[in-house]
C-alpha cells in the first residue's frame, strides 16, 4: 500500500515550529560537478546526524520520513528537478519557516553546512534519485559533549585488549598494535533510530571487567548488566585443494588464488572460492608459483627445472627458460619488483635471473640463458621473495640456516643474516622494513632490512606459552605459600611445645599443693570460723537488738516528750473555755430574773386594765350598732311618710283630712327619726370614750410586752450562750485529762525502754570482744590455711588454664600442619603442573614452514607442524592470537587485505580474518523499573571458576546490593540486598571464591561469606565513601580506598585493621592487586596512578601521563601492564616493571563538519 501523499503546507505546519528564533537563510555552497551525487554516501549521511532522529520509520514527526529517496518522494518532501521548490530544502537552507532542524532540540542535531546544502540542494536538480542498501560502512556515535570520561577500564588476562567506558560506548584496543578494534554495540539499541553504531548502553558504562580467559566482557550500566563475547577466529571459507604440497601464489590484486597440484595450476578466486582457470602444460611436479606485480602473469617452476611465464588472460606459457647442462629442480620463484626479471632458486644451491622480456619474445636456440646466477648459498634455497621497494631487490632463504639480501639485477649480496637452522619461507613486510625467517628449527625470526639486526625470535604457541607463565606465577605463589605455611607451621609447633611445656609444670605445681596437709589446716579454720560464725551471730543480735532499743528509746522519750508538751498545752488551753462558761452562766441567771419580772408586769396591766376597757368598749360599740339601725329605721320611716305626705298633698282627690293625716303622720315620724337621731349620738359618743380607754390600755400593755419581750430575748440569749460555752469547756476538760494520761503513759515506755537498753548495751560489749577474739583466732588459722590452699587454687587454675591453651595449640597447630601439608601438595602438583606445562610448550615448539607480513606491516603469520596459524607483533615479537582449523602441517601463508590465506598439507586451504568481532551475548537485567537491579551497577567481578559474576549497586543513601548472577542463562543465583544500607561502589571475590568482599558509600568494607550469605567481618574506619576494595593473593588481608583520601589495609583472619595512609591530597578512587604479587595499582583524584606495596602502603612506582582526575584502573596478572583513565578521556597503558608509557588511547575526536575545501 502507497503512503498517503502529504502536502507542502501540512509537511510545514507540522514540523516543529521554532520560526521566532530565525535569523535568515543559512549560505549554501554552489556545488558543479557532474557526477551524480550518490544519496546513501553523500546525503544520508547527514540526515542521520541531524534529521532522522525525529523522521525515521519508527518515530516519523508530521509522517514525514526521510530514510531513503522513496521516503522523501511518498512524503513530496521534494520536487525532483526544482530544489527551490522543494520543502526539504528550503526548510533545511532555512529560507522558509519553521527552520529545521529547530533550535536546542533534545536531539543535538545541527544546522546543514553551506557544503551539505549545496549537495541536497544539487541531488533534488539531479532529480533526487538513489537507493540505500543494507550494506554500509560503520558509521559510529559521537560521544555526547562533555561526557567523554572513562568511569571504567578492563584488560585482558594476557594483555592483549583493553577496554574503557566513554559515556554510555565501550572501546576496545589492541594493546600491542596500539589500535582501537571496536566499539561494542548492543544490536536493540538501533532499532529505534535513536542510536548509532557503537553504543552499548542508554545510560554510563560504570563498570567493566574481563573474565579469566579473557574472551567474555561483563560492562555495568542503570539496571542492567551486559556480557559480550569475543568470537572465536574462525575459517571463513574453505578451499578444496588436489594437493597436499600447499603451494599457492595470491595475486597483488586479491582477485586469483594460484595453487600448484602436480603438474598442473589452478586459478581459483578465493573470495568466492570458484575455479577461474587451470593452467596446464609442466611435465613434472610443479614446486613454486608467483604473480607478476602487475598481476598479468603468473610464473611457475617445476620439479625438472622448468620455468614457465603464464599469460593470465589466455592460459597460454612461453617455452621453458631452460639452458642448463644438468637441470636443476626449481625450488622457489620470485619476480622483481619491477616485473622485468624472474628469478629462481635451485637444489644445486643456486639463484638464476631470467630477463623477463627476452623470455616472452622467440626463445633462442638452444633455450634462454639466465641472466645471472647468484652465489652464496651453501645449500639448496627454499624460499624467494620480492623487496616491495626496490625494482631489482630479492631476499632468498636456504637449508644453510641464512637469509639472504640481494640486488638480482647487479648479482650482488646486500647482506646476510643468520638464522641457526634450515630456512624454510622468508617474507618482507610490505614497508620494506622488516624481513622474517621461518625455520625447521622450531623458530622463525624478524630482522630488521636497514641493518640485518635480529628484532625478535618467534618461538613456540602463544596458548601453551600463557599457561605455563601463569602456572610458574602460581608455582612461585604456592612456594612463597609453603613458606609462609612452614614458617606458620614452625610458629603454632613452638606455641604447641610452651603450651606443652606450661601444661607439665602446671601439672607439677599442682601435685606439689595437693600434697600438702591442707586438711588438717582446713579443720581447725572450719572450727576457728564456726566459733567465730557463733560469737559473730550473737554479736550481731545482741547488736541489733541494741540498735534497735536504741531507736525505740529515742522514738519513745521524744513521743513522751511531744505528749508532755501537749498536756501543758491542753492545760492552758482548757482554762479560758471554762472561765468563759462561768460567766454566762451568771449572767443567764440575772437576764432570767429581769424576764419573770417584766412578765408579771405584762400580766397584771392586761389583767386590770386591758381587758375591763375592751370589755366596756365592746358594750359602746354594741350599743352605738343598735341605735345606728334604730335612727335609720326612723329616718327611712319618716322619709316614706314625708313622700307620702307629698303624694296626697298633691293628689287633688285627696281629702284635707287626709292631706293633715298624712301630713301629722310624716312630722311625728319626723319626730321619732329626730329622737333617734339624738340617741345615736349619745351612743356614738359613749363608744369613742370607751376605744379610747382601750386604746391608752393597750399602750400600756405594749410597752410593758416589749420589756417583756426584750428581757425574755436577752435571758434566752444568756442562757444559750452559757449552753454553748459548756461543751467547749467540756471538751477543753477532756482533752486536758487525755493529754495527761497520754504523756503519763508514754513516760512510762521510754522508761522502760531505757532500762532494757542499758542492759542490752552491757551485753553487747561482752559480745563483741568474744567476737574479736574468735575472729583473730579464725584470721590465725585462715593465714595457716592460705599458705597451703592458695598455691594449690592458683596450680589448680594455672593447670586449667595450659589445658586450654594446649588444646587450642594443638587445634591451631594442626590447622597449621593442614595448612602447610595442602600448601606442600599444591606446590607440588604445580610443579607437576608445570614440569608437564613445560614439555608441552616444548613440544609445542615445532617448524615453522610459512611465515607472512600483514597488509599493513604491523603483524608477521605463521605456519608450521603444529597445524596452527599464529599472529605476532612485528615490532616486537609478542604473540597475538592463533587460528586452529588445519587438520595438517601449514605451508603457505599469504595475505589479502585485512584477510589472509593458509594452505595446508590437508588439502585445504582456509581463508582467515584478522578482525575480531565481539557479540553481546546475554543482558542481566532490563534496564527498567521491573529490573532486578537497583540503580546503577558502579561494580563487577568475575568468580574465579568464571561461572558467574557478583555486581554492586544500589539506590543512593536507601541501600546496597551485592548480586551474584550465572554466566550460562543469566538467573540470579545469589542476593545479599542488606549487606549495605548504602550504594555498593566495589567489590571483589576471595581467590578461593569463599568471599566476597565489598566497598560502599555507608563508609563500611564487608566480606560476605558467598554459600550463606553471613557477614564475615564488618571494617569500620573510612570517613567517607568507600569507594573500592582488592584481597591480596594469599586472602589474608584486604586493602580499601576511598573519598577520605586514604588506604586502609586490614587483616581479614582478625578483622582488624593493620595500617592506613591518610596523606593523599585527593579522593583515592580505585585499587586492584597486581597477580599474585603483594603490590597494588591505585588511581586518585589528584591525577595519579600509583603502585603501593602492601607492607608500608608507601608508593613503589608511579605512572606519569594524566591530566585530570583518575577514576578507574586494571593490572594483567602477569604484573605486565597497568591500564587507567579518567576525567581526560584518555586511556593509557604502561608496563609496571618500569613505569614507561606502551600507549595512549586518546577519545576520538568528533566528525568536522564538512565545508566548502571538502569537495
Amino acid at each position: 500500500m502507497n503512503q498517503t501523499k502529504l502536502p507542502l503546507a501540512l509537511v510545514a505546519a507540522g514540523l516543529l515550529a521554532h520560526s521566532a528564533d530565525a535569523k535568515g537563510p543559512l549560505p549554501v555552497a554552489d556545488v558543479k560537478r557532474a557526477k551524480p551525487v550518490d544519496f546513501q554516501s553523500e546525503i544520508l549521511p547527514f540526515l542521520r546526524a541531524n534529521c532522522l532522529a525525529c523522521h525515521n520509520r519508527t518515530k516519523a514527526k508530521a509522517d514525514l520520513i526521510l530514510e531513503t529517496p522513496q521516503d522523501i518522494m511518498e512524503a513530496d518532501a521534494v520536487v525532483p528537478g526544482k530544489p527551490d521548490e522543494s520543502i526539504l530544502f528550503l526548510l533545511s537552507a532555512h529560507v522558509d519557516d519553521p527552520p529545521m532542524p529547530p533550535p536546542e532540540n533534545k536531539a543535538s542535531a545541527k544546522n546543514l553546512s553551506p557544503q551539505q546544502l549545496g549537495l541536497l540542494k544539487l541531488w533534488i536538480a539531479q532529480g533526487a534519485k538513489g537507493t540505500v542498501t543494507a550494506a554500509r560502512t560503520i558509521e559510529w556515535a559521537p560521544l555526547p559533549e562533555g561526557l567523554n570520561a572513562i568511569y571504567s577500564v578492563a584488560v585482558t588476562p594476557d594483555g592483549q585488549y583493553a577496554a574503557a567506558g566513554r559515556a554510555n560506548q565501550i572501546f576496545i584496543y589492541h594493546v600491542p598494535s596500539k589500535k582501537l578494534v571496536t566499539r561494542l554495540t548492543d544490536p536493540s539499541l538501533l532499532k529505534d533510530n535513536l542510536y548509532k553504531n557503537g553504543v552499548s548502553h542508554r545510560d554510563m558504562v560504570h563498570a567493566l571487567t574481563f573474565n579469566q580467559t579473557g574472551d567474555v566482557l561483563a560492562s555495568g550500566g542503570y539496571r542492567e548488566v551486559k556480557l559480550w563475547r569475543r568470537q572465536p577466529m574462525k575459517s571463513q571459507r574453505t578451499i578444496a585443494l588436489n594437493s597436499d604440497a600447499a603451494i599457492i601464489a595470491l595475486a597483488g590484486d586479491g582477485q586469483a588464488l594460484a595453487v600448484a597440484e602436480g603438474n598442473n595450476i589452478r586459478l581459483i578466486n578465493p573470495n568466492t572460492g570458484a575455479a577461474i582457470k587451470t593452467l596446464s602444460g609442466h611435465k613434472m611436479p610443479v614446486t613454486s608459483v608467483a604473480f607478476s606485480p602487475d598481476n598479468k602473469q603468473l610464473l611457475s617452476g617445476a620439479a625438472d627445472g622448468a620455468l614457465h611465464i603464464w599469460n593470465l588472460a589466455d592460459g597460454k606459457f612461453t617455452a621453458p627458460m631452460v639452458a642448463m647442462e644438468k637441470p636443476s629442480k626449481i625450488t622457489a620463484v620470485t619476480w622483481t619488483t619491477n616485473g622485468k626479471l624472474a628469478v629462481t632458486a635451485h637444489e644445486d644451491n643456486l639463484m638464476r635471473v631470467w630477463d623477463v622480456a627476452a623470455a616472452l619474445g622467440e626463445a633462442p636456440e638452444g633455450g634462454l640463458k639466465p641472466h645471472k646466477e647468484l652465489k652464496g648459498h651453501s645449500q639448496p634455497i627454499l624460499s624467494l621473495t620480492r623487496i616491495p621497494n626496490n625494482d631489482t631487490q630479492i631476499l632468498s632463504g636456504s637449508r644453510d640456516g641464512t637469509v639472504r639480501h640481494w640486488d638480482a639485477n647487479g648479482g650482488n649480496q646486500v647482506r646476510s643474516m643468520t638464522h641457526g637452522g634450515p630456512v624454510i619461507a622468508v617474507s618482507v613486510s610490505p614497508d620494506a622494513t622488516k624481513f622474517a625467517s621461518a625455520s625447521e628449527n622450531n623458530t622463525g625470526k624478524i630482522w630488521n632490512a636497514a641493518n640485518g639486526q635480529q628484532i625478535a625470535e618467534l618461538r613456540g604457541q602463544r596458548d601453551a606459552k600463557l599457561h605455563l607463565a601463569k602456572r610458574e606465577r602460581e608455582l612461585a605463589f604456592a612456594k612463597k605459600e609453603v613458606t609462609y605455611h612452614t614458617n606458620n607451621l614452625k610458629a603454632k609447633a613452638d606455641e604447641l611445645k610452651k603450651a606443652d611445656d606450661r601444661l607439665k609444670k602446671a601439672d607439677e605445681a599442682k601435685k606439689k599443693a595437693e600434697a600438702a596437709p591442707i586438711a588438717e589446716k582446713k579443720k581447725t579454720l572450719d572450727a576457728a570460723n564456726a566459733e567465730k560464725k557463733t560469737n559473730e551471730d550473737k554479736y550481731n543480735k545482741l547488736k541489733t537488738d541494741y540498735d534497735a532499743e536504741v531507736k525505740v528509746f529515742t522514738d519513745a522519750d521524744a513521743a513522751a516528750k511531744t505528749a508532755e508538751t501537749a498536756a501543758t498545752k491542753a492545760k492552758a488551753d482548757a482554762a479560758k473555755p471554762v472561765a468563759d462558761l462561768a460567766a454566762k452562766e451568771k449572767a443567764a441567771a440575772t437576764s432570767k430574773t429581769a424576764a419573770g419580772n417584766a412578765k408579771k408586769n405584762l400580766d397584771n396591766l392586761t389583767n386590770t386594765q386591758l381587758k375591763p376597757a375592751e370589755a366596756k368598749a365592746a358594750t359602746a360599740k354594741s350599743a352605738a350598732a343598735a341605735a345606728q339601725k334604730a335612727f335609720e329605721t326612723a329616718d327611712s320611716e319618716a322619709k316614706a311618710a314625708e313622700e307620702n305626705s307629698k303624694k296626697i298633698a298633691g293628689d287633688a282627690n285627696k281629702k284635707p283630712e287626709e292631706k293633715q293625716a298624712a301630713a301629722k303622720a310624716a312630722t311625728d315620724k319626723r319626730n321619732a327619726a329626730n329622737a333617734a337621731k339624738t340617741k345615736l349620738i349619745q351612743a356614738q359618743t359613749a363608744e369613742k370614750a370607751a376605744v379610747a380607754a382601750v386604746t391608752a390600755a393597750k399602750r400600756r400593755v405594749d410597752a410593758a410586752k416589749k420589756a417583756s419581750d426584750t428581757t425574755a430575748k436577752a435571758s434566752a440569749d444568756a442562757a444559750k450562750a452559757a449552753a454553748d460555752a459548756k461543751p467547749l469547756a467540756d471538751k477543753a476538760k477532756a482533752a486536758q485529762a487525755a493529754a495527761e494520761k497520754v504523756a503519763t503513759d508514754k513516760r512510762k515506755v521510754a522508761n522502760d525502754s531505757k532500762t532494757k537498753r542499758d542492759k542490752l548495751n552491757t551485753d553487747q560489749a561482752a559480745a563483741k570482744k568474744a567476737f574479736d577474739d574468735s575472729t583473730k583466732k579464725a584470721t590465725t588459722a585462715q593465714g595457716e590455711y592460705d599458705k597451703l590452699e592458695t598455691p594449690r587454687k592458683n596450680a589448680v587454675n594455672e593447670f586449667d588454664l595450659a589445658t586450654k591453651a594446649k588444646a587450642k595449640a594443638d587445634a591451631t597447630h594442626k590447622e597449621a600442619d593442614a595448612g602447610k601439608k595442602a600448601a606442600d601438595e599444591h606446590s607440588k602438583q604445580l610443579e607437576t603442573a608445570v614440569a608437564s606445562n613445560k614439555e608441552a610448550t616444548t613440544k609445542s615448539e615445532m617448524p615453522i614452514r610459512a611465515i607472512a607480513f600483514s597488509a599493513d606491516s604491523q603483524q608477521v603469520l605463521t605456519g608450521g607442524d603444529d597445524m596452527k596459524v599464529h599472529t605476532w607483533s612485528a615490532t616486537t615479537g609478542e604473540a597475538l592470537e592463533s587460528f586452529n582449523g588445519h587438520k595438517g602441517a601449514v605451508k603457505a601463508l599469504v595475505f589479502n587485505g585485512e584477510k589472509f590465506i593458509s594452505a595446508s598439507a590437508d588439502k585445504t586451504a582456509q581463508v582467515w580474518s584478522l578482525g575480531i568481532e565481539w557479540k553481546l551475548e546475554r543482558v542481566v537485567g532490563t534496564g527498567d523499573a521491573k529490573s532486578p537491579l537497583t540503580d546503577r551497577v558502579n561494580t563487577i567481578d568475575f568468580s574465579p571458576d568464571g561461572k558467574q559474576i557478583a555486581t554492586g549497586s544500589g539506590e543512593p543513601s536507601r541501600g546496597g546490593e551485592v548480586q551474584i548472577w550465572k554466566i550460562a542463562d543469566g538467573k540470579l543465583a545469589k542476593n545479599f540486598a542488606e549487606v549495605h544500607s548504602d550504594s555498593v561502589l566495589g567489590l571483589e571475590f576471595s581467590r578461593d571464591g569463599k568471599f566476597i568482599a565489598s566497598a560502599s558509600a555507608d563508609k563500611f568494607v564487608k566480606v560476605t561469606e558467598v554459600a550463606t550469605g553471613k557477614i564475615v567481618h564488618n571494617f569500620e574506619g573510612h570517613t567517607h565513601h568507600a569507594l573500592g576494595v582488592s584481597w591480596l593473593p594469599h586472602g589474608r588481608q584486604l586493602v580499601s580506598v576511598g573519598a577520605d583520601n586514604s588506604i586502609r589495609h586490614w587483616n581479614f583472619e582478625a578483622g582488624e585493621r593493620i595500617r592506613q595512609r591518610t596523606n593523599l591530597g585527593k579522593e583515592v578512587t580505585s585499587i586492584h592487586y597486581v597477580g599474585l604479587t603483594e603490590q597494588a595499582v591505585v588511581t586518585a583524584g589528584d591525577k595519579s596512578v600509583r603502585l603501593i606495596n602492601t607492607s608500608n602502603l608507601n608508593d613503589a612506582r608511579s605512572f606519569a601521563g594524566g591530566t585530570d582526575y583518575m577514576y578507574a584502573c586494571a593490572a594483567t596478572p602477569d604484573a605486565r601492564y597497568i591500564v587507567a583513565g579518567g576525567e581526560d578521556s584518555a586511556l593509557r597503558v604502561w608496563t609496571l616493571a618500569d613505569g614507561k608509557a606502551v600507549a595512549t588511547f586518546e577519545a576520538p575526536k568528533p566528525p568536522a563538519e564538512e565545508t566548502e575545501e571538502n569537495q
